[in-house]
């Protein structure tokens, strides 16, 4: 068994969820769930992230990218989603005004 089956099994135990149950939020059969649990099959890169969903995990841990199960918080999804917005403004400006972002951003850490 890997560990990514091991964790979706412990995972949906840990949230009482029947194969059943979590089949039918994947719109999949309790057979299928089974498999990837014994570790016969493994879901798709989309199906892992939609298992950590309704498993309510982070997907790194189900990959075993990582060892903490929780999901982000709001506080740090906020926090990521602003980082985010903020890389992509910064990736749609042009050269030179990147030059000039990163000149004061510079400025403004060293003046804190």
């Amino acid at each position: 068994m890997s560990l990514t089956s091991e964790r979706i099994k412990q995972s949906r135990k840990d949230i009482g969820l029947t194969l059943q149950e979590l089949g039918n939020l994947l719109q999949v059969n309790k057979g299928t769930i089974s498999k990837w649990e014994k570790g016969v099959n493994t879901p798709k890169l989309e199906t892992i992230a939609r298992l950590a969903e309704f498993l309510e995990v982070d997907m790194g841990y189900l990959l075993g990218s990582q060892n903490e199960r929780r999901i982000m918080s709001l506080t740090e999804f906020v926090e990521s989603t602003e980082e985010n917005q903020l890389i992509y403004h910064y990736r749609h400006l042009t050269q030179n005004n990147q030059t000039i972002l990163k000149q004061l951003a510079a400025f403004m850490v060293e003046n804190q």
